[in-house]
């Protein structure tokens, strides 16, 4: 039996060469078929992007390219969500090495110069965009359509620091197709400029919000760098998103189906939400009711679904220009007698699956594709097919010129209707204000939220917000040089770039650039104090009282604030009112006094020790005080000061003065007052210390010189007694060290337990071997001035383990994202408080 023939069209593509696509729909549509937009050179790596003539001769695009690995039937079960009906058969080789491929679907026939706004599908290509297309054509309003094949599973998402993983491969995948479609799609007839982002399930959400992979061993966050971490979308105009109510039947196995799911529900919502906002989720989803199970699933599938797509409306996660339209499918629904999550009933006419299988009747995680491309018509009733065109008409009239407000939701049923509401609107009519809810808690807790329900070991970092001048910004920014120079000449207080002092102590912050001065920047921070569980200040005792920020008002408004007031000399005693600098507390603090060469002026230390050690007491008092309130349910006020706590870190030295009674012995340079040798001593080409801290060890070090008479001396047998001839034993040393290389001796040294060091500069330290090793050093990519390495953290955790996610934030870097996402403010609202200079 002969294969039937298929009508062909050949495309002469500048850059691609020549593609041959296939003829559809009467000769109405042209689609081009299994296009490569990237190359991977082997499994778990970095696409590449495909530039150039895809082939020396003609391209064939009439076959459907290789799937993306993800298991057997995967994908045919994916479709299965809708019902069972026969698909399209294809190729559906799965190939890993070739799977990177996209199809396009145009209208026919295009004038040269046509430039159609352009819809891309993140879903399946079994989703085909043929029916859209051509309904798109008949409507008025033609589209060029793209779907996109990327990895998925542990093929896409699999991360592991121990196997060199970064993970996130299927959105870079992802990132990588729209920038080929940024490149390419004008001589297809689309407009580059024009782009359209949608899809179903994870391929709706993924577009819009940043992620992490998933881990496959605990050393996994250390390894990565900020560019694994987060991908934000940076390549639409316009992203569709949208949920269905009750979606959450998916997520069965996970949460659902658990006997104790009401306890981890409520345990969970205790843990991330805090009491208030926990009884407020257990009114609102009805858990102390008879209708808890239904509560559960409205739960489940609110925050995994509904919460993202109201974020994407906000804003959240995304470019200031991109447009976002919401839609939401109306499948409410309440569980039969004897509930088994998964199997949902209807308490009213909703828009329920009509296809015939296992979820006829029932909620559907895809119903929504199915009725938007319109590829399932035939196993539709008329007043099915024809929500679903109405449908498709008010998502194209969207993507066609994006004029609507972003706040529009196309609610699709209940009854097949099909409305145009404000997201308020839809919330307070199909989901009682649960969206309002959402909002409060905040988009992060509840995609944390979400993630813990189904079991997932959501990692959980504090947000910290870093409010700075709107001009200058931070006075670290300035205290340069070095700088990091800057690589796209983005705007700043400081055109020459980011000061080496600004990056080492500001990475994972966000920067809100605010001036408090003014009375609208005031409420601001006010509204802030609400939400947050910590404040920190450095302002000198009183200076926020007139801006309503100090601790006595913002405790008014948020009992449970703890807020930290960090300042040189406390906020009380004599001092009280000057401002401390670290210098000067060494100074007044006795560290200078007893830092420096035996015979030498006092001198500071070489970092700022006394900032760094009040920061980590500070870090300390706020985590015992958020222990404490778990307790008390209260906040309080931490009086924590640069003279104070470089007075406890004098330790034994300070000690030492209230026992003895008498004035310290001053400096000492690299030695030690009470145990001889302890110091550094000359080497014919640096420096080495040696620390014979008791007897044993110093006859180790005598024998290494060469000296090993020496532990048999009167004068030096015993600690005291070398401490008595200090001056005599430290010269005899240095006579001996003087003779050789550093090296020299750390290898004469090496594997004898003695305690010894070479002295490095800073360079020798941060290339350190062990240094390396235990990943001190990483490399982060910086909005503005491209790769640089920073300090890590130094805590290596056996479950955990923080590490760098972002790096140190331009000034206002995340004004924007702070006021839509904390305060629920919009375009506008944001745009008059930077033109009153309230905001950068």
């Amino acid at each position: 039996m002969s294969t039937p023939s298929i009508a062909t069209k050949v495309l002469n593509h500048p850059v691609l060469g020549d593609v041959q696509g296939v003829l559809l729909e009467d000769g109405k549509i042209d689609q081009f078929r299994g296009i490569p937009y990237a190359a991977i050179s082997a499994r778990w790596t970095d696409p590449v992007i495909q530039e150039g003539k895809l082939s020396t001769d003609l391209f064939d695009a009439t076959q459907f390219g290789p799937a993306c690995p993800q298991g057997a039937g995967a994908q045919r079960a994916d479709v299965n969500f809708v019902g069972d009906i026969p698909v399209v058969e294809r190729n559906i080789e799965e190939n890993e090495n070739n799977c990177l491929n996209l199809v396009i679907t145009r209208p026919s026939q295009l004038p040269p110069d046509t430039k159609l706004p352009v819809m891309v599908c993140n879903a399946w290509p079994q989703y085909d965009l043929v029916k859209f297309v051509r309904h798109s054509l008949d409507h008025g309003n033609p589209i060029i359509g793209v779907s996109i094949n990327y990895r998925v599973g542990i093929f896409g998402f699999l991360a592991s620091a121990q196997a060199g993983l970064r993970g996130n491969y299927g959105l870079k995948d992802q990132a990588c197709a729209f920038r080929w479609i940024q490149q390419n799609i004008g001589e297809f007839g689309g407009d580059p400029g024009s782009i359209t982002a949608f899809g179903e399930s994870a391929g709706g959400i993924v577009p819009m919000v940043q992620h992490w992979s998933a881990t496959l061993d605990e050393d996994f966050l250390p390894g990565l760098r900020a560019a694994d971490l987060t991908i934000t979308n940076t390549w639409c105009k316009s992203i569709l998103t949208g949920d269905m109510a009750h979606d959450g039947t998916i997520l069965r196995s996970r949460y659902l189906d658990r006997m104790d799911a009401k306890e981890v529900t409520i345990a969970a919502c205790n843990d991330i939400l805090g009491s208030d906002l926990t009884q407020k989720v257990r009114t609102a989803y009805l858990l102390d009711t008879d209708k808890a199970a239904t509560g559960m699933l409205l739960l489940a599938s609110e925050l995994r679904f509904y919460a993202p797509v109201l974020a994407a409306g906000k804003g959240f996660g995304l470019p200031h220009d991109v447009k976002v339209r919401q839609y939401h499918m109306d499948q409410v629904s309440s569980p039969v007698p004897g509930f088994i999550p998964g199997k949902i009933l209807t308490s009213r006419a909703p828009q329920t699956n009509p296809l015939p299988g296992g979820l006829r009747g029932f909620a559907s995680h895809a119903l929504d594709i199915a009725y938007l491309l319109g590829n399932f018509e035939p196993w539709l009733a008329r007043e099915d097919v024809e929500l679903g065109k109405r449908f498709a008409e008010a998502v194209l009239e969207f993507a066609y010129d994006g004029k609507r407000d972003n706040d529009d939701v196309i609610a699709v049923g209940p009854e097949h209707k099909l409305q145009i509401l404000s997201a308020e609107q839809y919330d307070a009519k199909y989901r009682d204000g649960r969206g309002k809810l959402l909002a409060e808690i905040g988009w992060k807790k509840c995609l944390t939220l979400g993630e813990r329900l189904q079991g997932f070991p959501y990692p959980e970092f504090a947000d910290i917000l870093k409010v700075e001048h709107p001009v200058r910004g931070d006075d670290t920014r300035s205290w340069g040089p070095p700088y990091a120079p800057r690589l796209d000449g983005a705007d700043s207080a400081i055109p020459a770039g980011e000061s080496a002092y600004y990056l080492s102590v500001n990475r994972n912050k966000k920067s809100l650039a605010l001036s408090f001065k003014e009375k609208q920047g005031a409420d601001i921070l006010r509204e802030l104090a609400k939400k947050v569980d910590v404040v920190v200040e450095n302002y000198l005792p009183g200076s926020l009282k007139k801006y309503g920020l100090d601790y006595e008002t913002l405790r008014k408004l948020n009992p449970k604030l703890i807020y930290a007031s960090i300042t040189g000399y406390g906020q009380f005693g004599p001092y009280s009112d000057r401002a401390g600098y670290d210098v000067m507390v060494e100074a007044e603090m006795g560290l200078m006094h007893i830092t420096g060469p035996r015979d030498g002026p006092p001198v500071k230390v070489g970092c700022a020790v006394t900032d760094l050690t009040t920061g980590m007491y500070a870090t300390t008092s706020i985590l015992a005080s958020l222990l404490e309130r778990n307790r008390s349910n209260l906040g309080q006020h931490l009086d924590i000061c640069l003279s104070d706590c470089q007075v406890a870190t004098l330790s034994n030295m300070a000690q030492s003065v209230l026992i003895t009674k008498e004035r310290d012995s001053g400096r000492w340079g690299t030695a030690h007052p009470s145990v001889v040798p302890y110091r550094a001593f000359k080497s014919s080409d640096g420096d080495i210390l040696f620390g014979g801290g008791n007897d044993r060890l110093f006859a180790i070090l005598a024998k290494g010189l060469g000296r090993p008479e020496w532990a048999a001396d009167d004068r030096f047998a015993t600690n005291s007694a070398r401490v008595k001839h200090r001056d005599v034993l430290e010269k005899w040393i240095e006579d001996v060290t003087r003779t050789k290389t550093t090296q020299e001796w750390l290898d004469i040294f090496d594997g004898t337990g003695l305690p010894y060091a070479k002295v490095n500069d800073l360079m020798d330290t941060t290339q350190h071997r062990h240094v390396r090793a235990r990943n001190m050093i990483v490399e982060i990519d910086h909005p503005s001035c491209g790769p640089m390495e920073l300090i890590n953290s130094p805590v290596k955790y056996s479950r955990s383990q923080p590490t760098i996610r972002s790096a140190p934030p331009l000034l206002g870097q995340h004004t924007d994202e702070v006021l839509r996402e904390e305060l629920g403010l919009n375009d506008a609202d944001i745009a008059s408080l930077r033109q009153g200079g309230v905001v950068r």
